[in-house]
């Protein structure tokens, strides 16, 4: 058993999955427990600068029940990551300190370098079966990882100062000059390509703006593709309304039915730039890489 925490700026996940191989000798990583939690470190910290105290109070809470999931279903290794809040909150650290004191857990602040990296290693198996040029797009709540492959080979991996939650709490024209920054780097990509670029997806909005396209009997979608007409027609309908329409008419819970829509707002700037035709969704993010990474690892030693 192996385990990833994730403490994200929107939420925190808990990701224990079992490795084996199957009868042919192929690798298997299977899921055995996954937990999230809407902790929201972002909205204090991209408002105040800090993680108010009742915010470091769960996330101890929350590092404590990790513990005790982790020890009955003997984890033999475990990473706990923490991404773009707590690398901006000016407390980050003294709560790192606080958890370790009192769960003996060490939470790793990753740069968004690293953070780009897990989730393109992720993908590797994944690009090589679909195709050899493309664009590896997390969005997260703080930040945006994009990984650029032309032919096989990862060419540039940029992490972009904007996510969902950043979204919702700065002006619009600072939103706007980094979706700009973004868009550019992506249409100087493709112009080298020559070709449509397409996207791989990864974080939890784009897995369930598929979920929604699929539900609505989209053309073009299925088989863990996304159509980009069929994202741009979700995200519209999704403008149209507010968080408590979203939450009635699609069965959002709160904290997806307000960053849903910032979130396919970066997706379509990235596929506008890159000329995209899909989205492929293979509902694997950042908890999943550093189990992986985890696994090759310890055996690579072993």
């Amino acid at each position: 058993m192996y385990a990833a925490i994730d403490i994200g700026s929107n939420a925190a996940r808990l990701l224990i999955k079992s490795v084996y191989r199957d009868a042919s000798g192929q690798l298997v990583f299977k899921k055995e427990y996954f937990f999230r939690y809407p902790l929201r470190l972002g909205e204090d910290v991209f408002v105040n600068g800090k993680i108010t105290k009742e915010r470091r109070k769960k996330t101890i809470t929350f590092i404590k029940a990790c513990k005790q999931i982790m020890e009955l279903y003997n984890v033999v290794l475990f990473r706990c990551c923490a991404t773009s809040a707590m690398r901006d909150a000016s407390n980050g650290k003294s709560l790192i300190s606080d958890i370790r004191k009192e769960t003996g857990i060490n939470v790793e602040i990753i740069s968004g370098s690293e953070e780009a990296a897990i989730v393109y290693g992720n993908h590797i198996e994944l690009a090589a079966r679909q195709q050899a040029t493309c664009a590896y797009v997390d969005v997260g709540g703080g930040s945006t990882e994009i990984t650029l492959i032309r032919k096989g080979v990862r060419e540039s991996a940029c992490s972009y100062n904007i996510g969902t939650l950043r979204m919702l709490h700065r002006p619009e024209e600072v939103n706007d000059a980094e979706l700009e920054r973004i868009a550019s780097d992506m249409q100087a990509f493709g112009r080298e390509c020559g070709q449509p670029v397409n996207i791989i997806g990864s974080g939890g909005n784009i897995n369930k703006l598929y979920k929604l396209a699929l539900l609505a009997g989209m053309p073009e979608c299925g088989d863990g593709r996304l159509a980009v007409p069929a994202l741009k027609e979700i995200l519209e309908r999704l403008r149209g309304m507010d968080v408590k329409e979203r939450m009635a008419r699609f069965d959002l819970k709160p904290d997806r039915a307000d960053v849903i829509v910032p979130a396919g707002e970066i997706f379509v700037n990235v596929a506008g730039a890159l000329h995209s035709d899909y989205v492929l969704v293979p509902a694997l993010g950042l908890a999943d890489g550093i189990v992986e990474r985890l696994y090759m690892e310890f055996n690579s030693w072993k």
